[in-house]
């Protein structure tokens, strides 16, 4: 750029002195002087020169405000730099500030996909018991207590019902026991109105319901029915009311219950004046 500009000024310089010992110069003296150069050849001399010259001056200030080129190598130079390099901090410090924005957002962005993780974890940890429950509920034992006929009700005897433990589960149920009771009390009477005491049959616990394999057991009363009472059964004054429950495990280890309730209404119609019917309570069967 600078050598350019020399050749310019060089030229502008060789021109004006050629204009000027054009004008100037004395020609020899002849018999016939010779014409004087054309004034305007100097002019158009003149305006070239000026021209050249509004150029040098149009480069010189109208650098380049990115690289200074453009700019003598003087105070405006240092300026030129100073700009720079001012610039370029203060589009740094936006640079800056648009990564902290964005930095921010990549961190929130971060935060709700940890925090989507451990809501998918919850939900799965949350499916897998689910699962696990319903396998349980699929395999486990259920059981329920089917009453067999009339039983036992005679005067001068203990008072037996039978029932079966019925297994209907996928697997067995297992360290089972069965408690039972009977009672006579009059009609009408209500199961909360008193709580009555089972009894264990045998050594607990004992018993093992496997699948479709009913096992035997019988509710009875502690004591032999005595005549008069048994008279007042038979005749409708009294009821016979039975309960029994069967506590067992299944194959997971967890506890469960079944209990049977139900009533023997005696009549004067059957062998001997001694019959009855023996009917499910109106509580029915109860299950865990």
């Amino acid at each position: 750029m600078v050598s350019e500009r020399k050749r310019r000024i060089y030229c502008s310089i060789v021109l004006a002195m050629v204009g000027w010992l054009t004008l100037t110069a004395e020609h020899p003296k002849t018999t016939k002087e010779y014409p004087q150069t054309d004034p305007r050849v100097g002019e158009a001399l003149s305006k070239i020169s000026a021209a050249l010259e509004r150029q040098e001056k149009s480069a010189a200030s109208s650098p380049d405000k990115n690289t200074c080129k453009g700019i003598p190598q003087d105070h405006q130079s240092d300026l030129c730099a100073q700009w720079t390099a001012a610039n370029a901090a203060r589009d740094a410090a936006n640079w800056s500030e648009y990564s902290n924005y964005i930095a921010g957002l990549s961190l929130f962005v971060s935060l709700g996909g940890f925090i989507a993780l451990i809501l998918t974890l919850k939900q799965t940890d949350r499916a897998i018991e689910l699962s696990e429950d319903t396998s349980k509920r699929q395999l486990r034992a259920y059981v329920r207590l089917d009453l067999v006929g009339v039983g036992v009700v005679k005067s001068e005897k203990v008072i037996e019902i039978p029932v079966n433990i019925v297994n209907y589960g996928s697997t067995p149920a297992v360290d089972g026991a069965f408690a039972g009771v009977a009672v006579v009390r009059p009609p009408n009477w209500n199961w909360d109105d008193e709580v009555l005491a089972e009894t264990f049959i045998g050594d607990r616990p004992q018993i093992t319901a496997h699948k479709d394999q009913p096992f035997r057991v019988t509710m009875a009363s502690d004591v032999v029915l005595p005549s008069q009472i048994h008279s007042n059964i038979m005749s409708g004054m009294a009821v016979v009311y039975a309960r029994g429950t069967f506590h067992y495990k299944d194959v997971f280890g967890q506890a469960h219950q079944t209990s049977i309730q139900v009533e023997f209404h005696g009549t004067d119609d059957g062998p001997n004046g001694q019959g009855g019917r023996m009917r499910i309570a109106s509580r029915g069967n109860e299950a865990t």
